[in-house]
């Protein structure tokens, strides 16, 4: 199906959600990325997934994804469903 193993992890990375949030956590060295903050910390989706958690979906794309803590998560959560 793939033309090699890097192409199927980088799908997999991209659009499946448990592969994307560590690359996300990984990606942004495990701190929040609007305050510096450490633990605990959250993957969130910049632009709502809308409840795609578990299909694979391209709102799982890595420039979609940012780790935050969970204060942050909260206020960026509260902001848009304003």
């Amino acid at each position: 199906m793939w033309c090699r193993d890097r192409c199927a992890t980088a799908f997999w990375k991209n659009h499946w959600w448990s592969r994307a949030r560590r690359a996300a956590k990984r990606r942004d060295k495990y701190a929040c990325v609007r305050c510096g903050g450490g633990r605990p910390i959250e993957v969130n989706h910049i632009v709502p997934c809308l409840g795609a958690h578990g299909m694979v979906s391209c709102a799982h794309h890595l420039d979609n994804l940012e780790t935050l803590c969970v204060p942050c998560h909260r206020a960026h959560t509260y902001a848009n469903h304003r």
